[in-house]
């Protein structure tokens, strides 16, 4: 009884997207349940009809064959493989026209924000069994951060005790061992699944300067994770996530500048989540949630010149998130849910100026309430209509003010199988996105030398559309091709102060964002897999409506739409895997158009080319892999960003030669 009720959850959980595996993969794949294993094979129609979103799929297989393997930074990964994702310094991404913007989710539970300079990345993906990119169609449960969605589903422990010792070292003294321990009780009813990671670097920021010699840029790091998974019987199952992230980096300087800014960065993530099983037709999920984050910067007065400064902030938060599931009938499947979060920010920034010490010691408190239902409507057995509507508020209160606001978003996607290799999508939905809750205008107002004024930021409210085509182009290739448009009022950007990392959002008074994606991917023989990914954006925005403090007005021109800074017009990435049994070899390339740079934006830097490699191995018998990575195959340290943002300019590392070793026991 207790397996066929887990199955018919299970069946649930895929149909609903609280757990989404790709079926373009063909691999392997572990279920949630302990003792149910999904395998997935090739089929001659390899197009499902399931509501319209644009994703892109990965699981561990997949990505331990990437170069890097599991030790890649999930940023790198991303940019690499999925069309319309632009990476910037530091690990951002720039997703169809958004700054940042990003939703991360860890088992169906949206991980609340860290502080918007942070520069190390709190998800390891040793811990990842298989992740999910939605990029555009973002039905009505996902709310707050709609740049994109990151579903991450993390590893189980499996039945029998066992585990990993993985050791990865390389360039610039890079050096970073991990171990990995899993297993369950006797009973198979608890499972485990423990990692822990060192990791140190002699290039752990884009330096400022083309070179290879990174000056002041040691940087390291440790994080550990846990998951225990208990079914308690045959209709409840309880999990525990806890992971901890510490990281700290030396700013890498100008040649000519001796410089001993440093930051150091903390994360600590707790969530349990209780899974109902009312039938094997309805299910319950509700997850409390805990998430703690700390950011230390210390700034060098000799360095930085007249102005410099210092910030010491930290933020608690709070959440409770619950989502039922029911399989009314043949042709209804309705989601609902709610979330609620409190978080609370204190701390301080200094700052020293040739006339004095200033320091901004405001704190904040913010509260964000959503709550939605959607229905996945099988009209007919090709054409399902997903309609949602969501309602999202949030209150912001200051030490001397509060803002609010509030969005009801309808959201609308229509997905139709004109035969079995063909199908069309489109969507309409209003997205609302609330600012972070930072309130830098005091020291905004201290560098400036302006008045203060009041707080003004607002949450950006967009139209969004999106067409699109997939189609099967043989027995083992799918093309896809997406067309999107987004109106945005009180568009969302940031601003940095000087040369320091600490960003505050600010508001085009009006935006948009439009662009085409063309997506292939398949199997070129059984042994070859391969992907190719081109985009074009183009995203702009005029006037300004909320940040005042941060600019002169008129550097924003209020009847003038020019570029934002996170553009990059085109936008190509591949890559081809050869796998024969113990034997594989990847090969990725990316190119692309330069991000924006000079007044106003108005010009691109120059378009560069870069590419990793890894080959490896598996000793079967001795149940040891051994891989070697070449990342930025023909040393082209490009230029990221010139005269813009953080430290002004930043240049992609040169050529680097990873080894990995990893031992099974």
């Amino acid at each position: 009884m207790k397996k066929r009720i887990w199955h018919g959850v299970l069946a649930l959980c895929f149909l609903s997207n609280i757990t989404v595996f790709s079926a373009e993969n063909y691999h392997v794949i572990d279920d949630l349940t302990p003792d149910v294993v999904v395998e997935v094979k090739a089929r001659r129609q390899l197009i499902q009809n399931t509501a319209s979103v644009s994703t892109v799929r990965l699981d561990k297989q997949t990505i331990q064959e990437q170069p890097q393997g599991d030790a890649i930074k999930l940023s790198k990964l991303l940019s690499n493989t999925a069309p319309g994702v632009v990476a910037g310094p530091f690990g951002q991404l720039f997703i169809r026209g958004n700054h940042a913007n990003i939703q991360y989710q860890l088992d169906g539970v949206q991980l609340p924000e860290s502080p918007s300079n942070m520069f190390g990345q709190s998800i390891s993906l040793r811990n990842v069994d298989h992740l999910e990119l939605i990029t555009g169609g973002i039905p009505a449960e996902y709310g707050e951060r709609l740049g994109a969605v990151v579903n991450v589903t993390t590893k189980t422990g499996g039945e029998v005790p066992g585990g990993t010792i993985e050791l990865n070292y390389g360039s610039y003294i890079t050096f970073s061992p991990s171990v990995v321990l899993s297993g369950s009780t006797p009973s198979g009813n608890m499972h485990y699944f423990l990692s822990g990671n060192y990791s140190q670097t002699d290039r752990g920021l884009d330096t400022p300067e083309n070179g290879a010699l990174s000056l002041h840029n040691v940087s390291f790091g440790n994080n550990e994770f846990g998951k225990w998974d208990w079914i308690v019987d045959n209709t409840n199952k309880l999990s525990v996530i806890a992971f901890n992230a510490q990281n700290s980096f030396q700013i890498p300087n100008y040649a000519a500048n001796p410089n001993s800014d440093s930051q150091k960065e903390h994360n600590d993530y707790v969530q349990m989540v209780w899974k109902h099983a009312f039938s094997e037709t309805a299910f319950l999920q509700l997850a409390p949630y805990w998430k703690y984050a700390s950011i230390d910067y210390a700034g060098d007065p000799a360095r930085d010149g007249d102005i410099s400064f210092s910030e010491n902030k930290h933020t608690h938060n709070f959440g409770l998130k619950g989502d039922c599931t029911v399989r009314v009938d043949d042709q209804n499947l309705v989601k609902m849910g709610f979330q609620g979060q409190y978080s609370r920010s204190s701390g301080h920034i200094g700052i020293l100026t040739p006339s004095g010490n200033f320091e901004d010691s405001a704190s904040s408190t913010g509260i964000f309430e959503s709550v939605y239902v959607q229905d996945d409507y099988a009209l007919s057995k090709s054409l399902i209509l997903n309609a949602g509507l969501r309602f999202d508020a949030t209150q912001v209160d200051f030490s001397e003010t509060t803002a609010s606001d509030s969005q009801l978003s309808p959201r609308i996607g229509l997905s139709y199988l004109m035969s079995d290799t063909t199908k069309w999508h489109a969507f309409y939905g209003k997205l609302f996105q609330p600012a972070p809750a930072e309130n830098l205008r005091i020291a905004f107002s201290t560098v400036g030398g302006g008045t203060l004024s009041p707080y003004d930021i607002k949450a950006e409210k967009d139209d969004y559309f999106e067409v699109g085509l997939t189609q099967q182009l043989n027995q083992t290739q799918v093309m896809g091709v997406t067309l999107y448009y987004k109106d945005a009022t009180h568009m969302l950007d940031d601003a940095q102060l000087l040369n320091t990392s600490i960003a505050q959002p600010f508001n085009f008074a009006k935006g948009y964002a439009y662009g085409a994606e063309l997506s292939i991917q398949g199997q070129l023989t059984p042994e070859v897999t391969e992907y190719l990914n081109y985009s074009y954006e183009i995203a702009q925005g005029k006037g300004l409506s909320g940040g005042i403090f941060a600019f002169d007005p008129a550097d924003i021109p209020a009847d003038t739409y020019h570029y934002l800074d996170h553009v990059q017009v085109h936008t190509l990435n591949a890559g081809m895997t050869y796998t024969r049994e113990a034997f594989w070899i990847t090969v990725q390339g990316l190119w692309g158009s330069g991000l924006r740079t000079g007044p106003e934006n108005g010009s691109s830097l120059p378009s560069h080319f870069t590419a990793d490699a890894t080959i490896g191995y598996t000793f079967s018998q001795a149940k040891c892999k051994v891989s070697l990575d070449i990342l930025n195959l023909f040393d082209n340290a490009y230029p990221i960003t010139i005269a813009n943002g953080f430290n002004g300019s930043h240049y992609e590392a040169g050529r680097q030669l990873m080894v990995r070793l990893v031992k099974e026991f």
